[in-house]
């Protein structure tokens, strides 16, 4: 839904009525999605969740050659949302896997859930609300070095877990680390961009993304440190329920109800 609300703000008229005709398919395969986690994983499971697999690889093709297609034409900021945009259908595969109960790449579950969260929050979420907020950013490096880890954390994490190389998995969580703990700062600098019950949500994301972030911090130097906490258990429900509720469902609510040309720069020209 908020790439759905955002997206249109930077596109030219003609890609704004393909992606309303693809924004319409979005209710009935958000029904179908519910539908399946209402069953139990297997194949009636996997047969509900389809549409929702489609929708979001369209929205992901869409996104992406609106990226290819801008790259030099756009600011970073909008850059950053056919990434999200790509994220989204890559936490769409993963989704369809849960819902079937398969292993994907040699991964079973908890490990599949989680992916798919990973894809969803640190890559769409994130990336839709630095995109917003970078309207108001100041065009500088230093905003273009942010945006670049960003899109980088997560791919380099998944490498590394994927081809088990630990360098490259740690590496790709303290980008990730960096990256979203610096947008959330910026979040909270520039929080006079939004009025009202949006600024409130606003600040109590940036610091619900502070303290996951804070979270995973201490995880990763459990290595280091030789101590227990925080446990993986710990990790899945407070981690992960201040950056999917606290930051992800309150940043986006914010950012992706915000009044159309409030901070806004005209669409990208082709």
């Amino acid at each position: 839904l908020a790439l759905a609300a955002v997206l249109p703000r930077v596109m030219s008229e003609e890609e704004e009525r393909v992606w309303t005709v693809l924004c319409r398919l979005w209710f009935p395969a958000a029904v179908g999605l519910l539908i399946s986690f209402l069953l139990k994983p297997g194949t009636w499971a996997v047969v509900a969740a389809v549409p929702w697999f489609l929708f979001a690889g369209l929205v992901g093709a869409f996104g992406v050659d609106f990226t290819w297609r801008h790259r030099r034409g756009g600011p970073w900021h909008e850059v950053l949302l056919g990434f999200a945009a790509a994220y989204f259908a890559g936490s769409a595969i993963w989704l369809l896997a849960q819902r079937g109960g398969w292993a994907l790449l040699g991964f079973e579950e908890p490990w599949v859930t989680w992916t798919a969260a990973h894809f969803l929050v640190l890559g769409t979420s994130t990336l839709v609300v630095a995109a917003v907020m970078g309207r108001v950013f100041p065009q500088s490096a230093r905003h273009r070095v942010m945006a670049f880890l960003l899109a980088a954390g997560l791919p380099c994490t998944a490498l590394g877990i994927q081809y088990q190389f630990a360098w490259l998995e740690r590496i790709g969580a303290w980008i990730s680390l960096l990256a979203v703990s610096w947008l959330a700062i910026e979040m909270l600098i520039h929080r006079y961009t939004l009025y009202g019950w949006r600024r409130r949500a606003l600040d109590l994301a940036a610091l619900s993304a502070l303290t996951g972030m804070g979270f995973a911090l201490s995880y990763t130097l459990r290595i280091w440190l030789e101590w227990e906490w925080p446990s993986l258990e710990f990790m899945a429900n407070w981690h992960a329920g201040l950056n999917a509720c606290g930051f992800g469902i309150l940043a986006l609510a914010a950012v992706a109800t915000r009044a159309a040309g409030e901070g806004d720069r005209p669409p990208v020209s082709h």
